[in-house]
């Protein structure tokens, strides 16, 4: 298992629709489900996922799902169409029910921290565990080939490029080979990126050289090499191997009679320069492969296919390294492996938080038309107990500052209920009266960060004995607890040393193991007899199998979790899901970790077994019903294929966790807001940062944090995005000049700062603010040094704009707009934004960002007509704005949404003064332009 699997971390698989879902939340959300609960199903059956479907829908945006955690996608099946099963109504008319068993499987490796180690010492591997991550019931490939369809996750197929047919404009270039030194007839042309092998040196013509053999590459046109063909190295560059030279960016013949061939220009920085030395070109018809775009260019990874096309050859193609102007390209995908399990031959990294698909549909026999469904499911196949006991004491060396979870024990702790009078100045006290906490409850550190100022107090308190001070910390939390009776208490609890307990993640508390026994034909029968369908002679005959499963071990634990007063009758999942509304029931269930046999896994004597409960006699009188339910069981497995592959094991058995048990007790997700920007974040977030200046820059940073009351880590994460772009990474804090070309009129007060504030008002203002004078000269220099330049920045965006109205929002795109008046650097700024979210682990922070991306319609810029207008405009394919990528789809969105506000909004179109990136283009014109782009593309 590599590094970059290793789970660094975690996110939710769905957003929350309004505001924000602490983890019990999570857990108690899922009651809503309308079945397949963990560990019992609705059908009775075992059950190892948990089910997002129609009535998690109100709490959860289910538009699509997200990877649970840091992994590689291993395998996935994915169909053109969701399959059918053919069933049966009492009145024997046949119906077709759709279900989907499209999946996508990712392979996680969960490790311990680090323990602190004495200098000298060799420290000790950590525990580890390799875990999956299974979704199932996905959405078809045909979902994902419509009209306004979805885009599908990066794994099924892949992005590939091509020339646009419009810019294939550059002609090729390369090293002439004459019949004679210097000035002889010119035979042919070497492209770029081909490799030639020279002999003996002309004897008089001092550098020039015998052309041997091409030994990659072609001639243009195709020649035989003969004895009387000359070279001149001089513009070649020399390879390892003597004799052999590569034809690259020094050789720029133009032969365009026996070349003419024409493509796009490969270039050797990408730097949108000039002089940016040319080193192949990309031909029309061929296919390729980029690295993850920065900004205007875009790194070539492969050309994939077209590479015999000239001035290409198969064996001369990768020897062009470079870059390509992304403007000039337009997207295909390659399509994914249909109908069938397919094993990744190299998997495909994946982050948390990214797209893993979109929910399929699914229709059960009794169910009146399909819903979206999807089943999420967490396992192991290797030794989960002696993980976890490895780890619990593992956890006794780990830094107090690990142990992020707060345990509230039964019987221990009391609640004191909120009255008017408590507040920072005036807590509770100890000896209030209360009501007695009568459950166990293990809260996460991250909810009670999320808990609001005022519901978190801290009294400081010096005993006679002692000149040091005890903290108590007070928590007011409503209906998270019970009393003895089961009913939800509110109020305000202490945390005290041994009647509250702190714990690591690692120390597993309050999780148990149960090996689960039993098979699907007790379990039905079971579930029969809870429900009172089985005759009186089948109720005697499976007395004794009812009774076995009755005192299971699952069912026997969910007794003790759901009815520990011991209430008599059968246990349905129709009383697990009103259990698991009430956070201690939905903890402990979740904390249930399970060994037994996968759903995935075909073994068809199980399910025959069932055969006489279905009255199923096949070939004789067959149940049509049952038959087409067990080759639709049979159609949704898929544990063969990977049956000893990826550390999947052969028999098919398992442990398995609850799919969000992990998130609520592992996952990073405690705020940050109050943590310190640090070196090694912010280097990693810009990897192209100098240390001189990361070292200049960071404690400024972290005061305009301070200072400026950035409280919401998403606003810190996207206020670096931007000032990283804006000043080059860090480097520069002046606004750039040509030279020889006219001053701006706003001279000398150019953009200066890491957000180049620009222009003598605004430099005013802030020198109003700050107290100083920032006018004429030396004095507007100052907003170029430390620690204005930063400063700035804050005041800039706290109060002079209040952007934090947005950033706070997670509204990326708007944002963008109002610090660039358009779109300029898109790319680039999302990059970063998405890497400072990595960095400062922030995941469960973001709002509007999905798997990496963000959506014209959530913004407020959706709202606004310029904003819309400029959307369209620097997406647009035919548009010369640089800095985003090209989309026929959102550009047409862009501008659509702009003429739908421009008819309906009178100001817009009252408005003459406003200038719509052309200096004769206002209001009207813009709509006449979106109007006749819309058309162009719509066509194209």
């Amino acid at each position: 298992m590599s590094d970059t699997t290793k789970v660094k971390n975690w996110s939710f698989p769905f957003k929350p629709k309004a505001g924000k879902l602490d983890p019990i939340q999570h857990l108690t959300a899922m009651a809503q489900a309308s079945g397949g609960y963990y560990p019992v199903g609705a059908n009775g059956q075992w059950h190892g996922g948990v089910h997002f479907d129609g009535e998690t829908e109100a709490v959860f945006d289910q538009s699509q799902a997200c990877c649970i955690a840091d992994g590689e996608v291993i395998a996935y099946r994915i169909d053109t169409r969701h399959p059918e099963s053919q069933y049966f109504t009492s009145a024997g008319a046949s119906f077709n029910a759709v279900f989907s068993r499209s999946f996508v499987l990712v392979k996680h490796h969960l490790e311990a921290p680090a323990k602190p180690t004495a200098a000298g010492t060799a420290p000790e591997p950590p525990p580890s565990l390799t875990f999956f991550s299974l979704y199932m019931h996905l959405l078809n490939w045909e979902g994902y080939t419509g009209t306004n369809a979805p885009n599908p996750p990066a794994f099924l197929g892949e992005t590939l490029y091509k020339v646009k047919a419009d810019k294939a404009t550059d002609p090729v270039k390369g090293l002439r080979i004459r019949a004679e030194p210097r000035t002889g007839r010119v035979v042919a042309l070497i492209p770029k990126g081909s490799k030639v092998r020279v002999g003996d040196a002309h004897p008089i013509h001092s550098g020039w050289y015998r052309l041997l053999a091409v030994v990659e590459g072609r001639t243009l046109p195709a020649v035989a090499i003969t004895e009387n063909m000359w070279v001149f190295p001089g513009e070649m560059e020399q390879t390892a191997e003597a004799g052999i030279f590569l034809v690259g960016e020094r050789a720029n013949d133009l032969e365009p009679t026996l070349a003419p061939e024409k493509g796009l220009n490969v270039r050797k920085n990408g730097n949108g320069r000039r002089d940016d030395p040319i080193v192949g070109v990309l031909p029309l018809g061929a296919t390729f492969r980029l690295e993850s775009s920065t900004g205007t260019y875009c790194k070539l990874k492969e050309i994939v296919d077209g590479k015999d096309i000239a001035p290409l050859s198969p064996d001369s193609a990768g020897n062009i390294q470079g870059f390509v102007h992304l403007g000039s390209l337009e997207s295909t995908r390659s399509a994914p492996e249909p109908n069938k399990v397919y094993v990744l031959p190299t998997p495909h990294p994946i982050k948390a938080g990214e797209l893993i698909g979109h929910l399929g549909h699914y229709q059960n026999e009794n169910d009146r038309s399909p819903q979206r469904l999807l089943h999420l499911e967490v396992f192991s196949c290797e030794d989960v107990p002696a993980f976890i006991a490895k780890s619990q004491a593992w956890a006794a060396g780990l830094p107090d500052e690990q142990r992020t979870l707060l345990k509230v024990h039964k019987n221990a702790s009391k609640l004191i209920p909120h009255r008017d009078d408590i507040n920072a100045s005036n807590p509770p006290k100890i000896s209030d009266a209360g009501t007695t906490v009568g459950v166990d409850l293990i809260i996460p550190q991250s909810l009670l960060d999320g808990l609001p100022a005022d519901s978190k107090l801290q009294e400081n308190t010096t005993l006679p004995s002692s000149a040091t001070p005890t903290t108590t910390r007070w928590w007011r939390l409503d209906n998270l607890l019970a009393d003895n009776d089961g009913n939800p208490i509110s109020g305000w609890l202490a945390e005290q040393d041994l009647i509250t307990t702190r714990h690591s993640p690692w120390e597993w508390e309050g999780y148990d193991f149960i090996q689960e026994t039993g098979s699907p034909v007790g379990k039905a029968t079971y579930f029969y007899e809870a429900w009172r369908r089985l005759t009186n002679e089948e109720s005697a005959n499976y007395r004794a199998l009812v009774s076995q499963e009755d005192q299971g071990p699952i069912k026997a634990r969910l007794y003790d979790i759901i009815r520990p007063g011991g209430a008599k009758g059968l246990l349905t999942a129709q009383e697990i899901g009103p259990a698991l509304a009430k956070p201690w029931h939905a903890q402990s269930i979740a904390q249930l970790v399970t060994h037994y046999e996968s759903e995935w896994y075909w073994k068809p004597d199980k399910w025959d077994e069932l055969d006489p409960l279905m009255g199923h006699l096949p070939g004789i009188d067959p149940n049509l019903n049952w038959a087409g339910e067990k080759e639709r069981i049979e159609a949704l497995c898929w544990w063969a294929t990977l049956a000893g592959k990826h550390g999947i094991s052969e028999d098919g058995k398992a442990w398995h966790f609850h799919a969000l048990a992990l998130l609520t007790s592992h996952s990073n997700s405690s705020c940050k807001c109050k943590n310190k920007l640090t070196k090694a974040q912010l280097r990693a977030i810009s990897p192209q940062a100098s240390t001189t200046n990361i070292n200049l820059y960071i404690d400024p940073i972290n005061e305009m944090f301070e200072v400026f009351k950035f409280d919401h880590c998403i606003s810190r994460a996207h206020t670096l995005a931007q000032i990283l772009h804006e000043s080059g990474n860090m480097n520069f804090l002046t606004e750039g000049l040509n030279p020889g070309s006219p001053l701006p009129a706003y001279h000398p007060y150019i953009g200066r700062g890491l957000l180049q504030i620009t222009g003598e008002t605004n430099y005013r203002e802030y020198g109003n603010y700050i107290g100083e004078n920032f006018i004429g000269h030396p004095h507007y220099l100052k907003m170029a040094q430390a620690p204005h330049c930063v400063l700035s920045t804050g005041w800039f965006w706290s109060e002079f704009r209040k952007l934090h109205r947005f950033s706070d929002k997670d509204d990326f795109i708007y944002l963008t707009y109002l610090i660039n008046g358009g779109f300029n650097g898109y790319n680039h700024r999302l990059s970063l934004v998405n890497s400072a979210i990595d960095e400062l682990k922030i995941h469960n922070c973001t709002k509007l960002n999905i798997s990496g991306s963000y959506k014209l319609e959530d913004s407020e810029a959706y709202n606004k007509a310029k904003p819309s207008f400029a959307w369209g405009l620097w997406s647009d394919p035919g548009s010369s704005t640089a800095g985003k990528t090209k989309d026929k789809i959102q550009a047409i969105l862009g501008y659509s949404r702009y003429i739908e506000i421009y008819d309906t909004t009178q100001s817009v179109r009252d408005d003459t003064t406003t200038k719509y990136y052309s200096p004769t283009r206002r209001a009207l014109q813009a709509k006449e332009h979106a109007e006749q782009r819309i058309e162009i593309l719509r066509n194209q």
